[in-house]
């Protein structure tokens, strides 16, 4: 069976059960069963039958059987009965009419009504136009409630035919404005349409009554983003409605239009869920919006020892929490930690500088805040190295000499004497190294290497023999 087939057989269900004129002393004989099959075009066919449906439709049977009898019914409702058919042929013509009462569709059939029987009739229902007649508007999307930005096509089987409706139940002639592209409604109303073209008959006028459904207005939405506290916590209401009044409970029930106003921020101190409408006059009202602020302690802030200065080579670092059963998670790297970071479990060995981050946390209970201390390590620079190294022999030259430091970056300062003098300890302000000092006569030379933020490093005495050198004594 097609398509249009089955989508009639599941909306009309006509069943004939006897006549509505008989002759005295005649028996009682039933028709009914009637299988409806559709021929023409299905898609306009099956158009033009739902919008009729959605509307207030007619539906007509007219016969005329033997000997004069004859049948004629009206109905607005699918199914109906006939009563009492007498034996013999009858003709059956069904129509359904739009609510202009211009016919849609129409159909008929003869069959011949047998004693005692009970005979299946099809009737194939067409489009009444006739061949010079243009097709019958049809609507998009069928007739029935729509949402305000629902567009409202109109469409014509007949190709090049103009389309011409009105919206305020007037209708519809060629001097009603001219369907060009769809349209939005602004408010319920009955579409009326007819299509025309030159050298053709008009359509049949057709209407689609179409429902505008209240817009709903937007659900309320809450400021605050977590849904824990410690102490208290004030939550702002919303919505993106203009106009909307916003309506609210606490005490878990479901807020109507009578349930208290939201003016300003609510401030929460123990566990609430806040559920909330918005509303506005002739617009439906939001769903409920709900949110569950629970109290909850926090776990106590760990302690970090000892506190964050400066230490020479290492440091050994120890975390504590008060919270009993409370878990300690830490971070070396300046990272906020969580509970996927390591667990503190035994002191840390701190061997370069770093920032120590730790928390607390215990099942129900929020995590503590983070405590943070920084750690600065002071690394000692490495001694000054000379080359050559001095002989108890002495030299029988005079000497290039040489100093070097191992740390990057560290100055070398010195300060030298010859003879017997001994010179004084160099600092920062003692002569910066920067090249071979050449000794020709026996020189004792003092040298300290300096960084910032290191510790300077030993102070190196060497003292250079050169033979022959003649070291007047005053």
């Amino acid at each position: 069976m097609s398509r249009i087939g089955m989508v009639l057989l599941m909306i009309l269900v006509l069943v004939f059960l006897s006549a509505s004129c008989s002759q005295p002393g005649m028996p009682d004989y039933l028709v009914g069963g009637v299988d409806l099959e559709v021929v023409g075009s299905c898609d306009e066919t099956c158009a033009l039958l739902e919008q009729v449906l959605t509307g207030e439709p007619a539906f007509e049977l007219i016969g005329s059987g033997p000997r004069g009898y004859s049948v004629q019914m009206t109905h607005t409702s699918l199914p109906w009965q006939v009563n009492r058919l007498p034996v013999g042929n009858w003709m059956l013509q069904f129509s359904i009419q739009d609510g202009l009462g211009g016919i849609v569709l129409q159909g008929s059939s003869r069959v011949d009504v047998r004693p005692g029987s009970v005979d299946a009739v099809t009737i194939n229902l067409s489009l009444p136009s006739a061949g010079n007649q243009v097709s019958s508007v049809m609507f998009a999307p069928a007739p029935g409630t729509i949402s305000t930005t629902q567009p409202i096509s109109l469409s014509c089987a007949t190709p090049d035919a103009s389309i011409h409706y009105t919206i305020d139940g007037s209708a519809p002639t060629t001097s009603s404005p001219r369907y060009t592209a769809p349209f939005l409604l602004g408010a319920s109303a009955t579409v009326k349409a007819i299509a025309v073209k030159e050298g053709m008959s008009s359509s049949l006028p057709v209407q689609a009554s179409y429902t505008l459904a209240p817009s709903q207005v937007d659900a309320p939405t809450f400021s605050a983003l977590q849904s824990t506290f410690t102490s208290q916590v004030t939550v702002s209401l919303a919505c993106t409605t203009e106009g909307a009044s916003i309506h609210y409970t606490l005490d878990g029930t479901a807020p109507t239009s009578s349930s208290d106003l939201y003016t300003a921020p609510l401030t929460l101190n123990d566990t609430t869920t806040i559920k909330a409408i918005a509303i506005k006059s002739g617009w439906e009202a939001s769903s409920v919006a709900q949110a569950t602020y629970t109290k909850q302690a926090r776990t106590a802030t760990p302690v970090i020892t000892p506190d964050g200065s400066v230490f020479a080579v290492s440091v050994e670092v120890q975390i504590t929490a008060a919270t009993s059963d409370s878990v300690i998670h830490y971070t070396l790297d300046g990272s906020e930690p969580s509970a996927s970071s390591p667990t503190y479990t035994v002191p840390i060995l701190l061997t370069d500088s770093t920032v120590v981050k730790a928390i607390a946390v215990k099942p129900g209970m929020l995590d503590s805040l983070t405590a943070s201390e920084s750690y600065t390590l002071r690394t000692t620079v490495a001694n000054p190295v000379f080359s050559p190294e001095p002989v108890a022999s002495g030299f029988n030259s005079a000497q290039s000499v040489t100093i070097s430091c191992q740390t990057e970056g560290a100055a070398i300062h010195y300060t030298s004497a010859v003879g017997d003098a001994v010179p004084s300890d160099p600092n920062a302000s003692s002569a910066l190294y920067s090249g071979a000092i050449t000794v020709d006569e026996t020189t004792t030379i003092k040298a300290i290497a300096i960084k910032d933020s290191c510790d300077d490093s030993a102070v190196i005495t060497k003292t250079f023999i050169i033979n022959g050198s003649i070291i007047i004594e005053i």
